[in-house]
């Protein structure tokens, strides 16, 4: 989440029009969920479950990017979390002794041991299960095996973006007329389920450099060593090291556009491993004008086996306002939008070699 000293303010500011989802609102949960290394402030606290610490990988093109982004009249910006964005630095880190403090690691590992919690791995929903309009369990898949688990009190659906409309679609919640064609019984017409999709578009820039100081490092010897011993290099790295908020389009009221740069030649998005040293940055846009949908990409249940996920298909639809876009905004969606549906359609077929469902 980030804020302005405005925004984070004013109590009565609103989300999308939703009360209650403000920077105001939502500020004391963060405030509650975080140990900042950097001490209590009016922007962060200390004594939550999630570390937040300063990075350890000390690269020098991280540093150097900061560096420019100052010469090239970006102020330098310490806290990008704090009273202003705008400008360039180093990203803080959620991590502890520089190894990466996840949401298993910070919330779920500390309470595996209570009674009320049961944990699942490899286990895929394919649907929800009702009785009249009453959510009443699941419909799961685990290690192949078929099964249908039911809750004593409530069922919370928290899939993200994407996994959440489509189980709603796959159990008959969604846009009538998509379901009947995948013969999909009806349970509900909501016709807004998958719609209204806002992703904030990319674009990437790959350069090499004969200078060995990117991640590559990570394959000598040297760089376990050291991390072992002190817990910093390359090991230590979040990737997205440092970065930036500026305002491109006229009259923009806060940032619109941020900046991510890991120090490390990033080939095909990934896919491939590094030719050399290099550097990977990435301009992202913060206020997207387009919206896109999700639907499912899948059959009935009864006729899935025990392959539950499939691709999903995804829709860009241009906004009213897209005719005249912040500069250059178009052509990020445009790149954003194909790099996604390119890492779906590459981990699908992946995912397709390797056998898995």
């Amino acid at each position: 989440m980030r804020w302005s000293t405005s925004a984070a303010t004013d109590a009565t500011t609103t989300t999308g029009g939703v009360s209650g989802w403000s920077a105001a609102d939502l500020l004391p949960y963060f405030l509650k969920a975080e140990d900042n290394e950097r001490g209590a402030s009016q922007w962060h606290a200390v004594g939550g479950p999630l570390p937040v610490s300063e990075e350890r990988s000390h690269n020098l093109i991280s540093h150097a990017f900061v560096d420019a982004g100052e010469q090239a009249g970006l102020p330098r910006n310490e806290d990008f979390n704090g009273d202003l964005q705008d400008g360039v630095g180093m990203y803080q880190v959620t991590q502890r002794g520089g190894m990466r403090a996840s949401t298993a690691v910070a919330y779920l590992r500390p309470a595996a041991e209570r009674p009320n919690l049961h944990v699942m791995p490899y286990t895929q929903v394919h649907r929800l299960l009702f009785e009249g309009t009453r959510a009443v369990g699941v419909q799961a898949s685990r290690l192949g095996e078929l099964s249908e688990l039911r809750a004593e009190r409530e069922v919370i659906l928290c899939g993200g973006s994407y996994n959440s409309p489509q189980l709603l679609m796959l159990s008959g919640i969604g846009p009538a007329e998509h379901l009947t064609m995948r013969e999909i019984e009806v349970l509900l017409d909501q016709p807004a389920v998958g719609e209204n999709l806002s992703d904030h578009a990319a674009a990437q820039l790959v350069w090499t450099t004969p200078e060995p100081h990117s991640l590559l490092l990570a394959l000598e010897p040297e760089a376990l060593e050291q991390f072992e011993a002190t817990q910093t290099g390359p090991f230590a790295s979040n990737l997205a090291e440092a970065g930036g908020f500026a305002r491109v389009g006229e009259g923009a009221p806060a940032p619109d556009i941020q900046f991510h740069l890991a120090p490390v030649h990033i080939v095909d998005e990934g896919l491939r491993d590094p030719e050399g040293h290099g550097v990977w940055v990435s301009p992202c846009l913060l206020t997207p004008h387009s919206r896109g949908s999700v639907a499912s990409g899948l059959e009935r249940p009864d006729r899935q086996a025990d392959r539950a996920q499939r691709l999903l298909y995804l829709r860009r639809r241009p906004a009213a306002d897209d005719r005249r876009p912040a500069p250059d905004a178009r052509d990020l969606r445009s790149a954003g939008d194909e790099a996604v549906l390119r890492r779906a359609v590459q981990h699908a077929r992946g995912r397709q070699r390797r056998g898995a469902p």
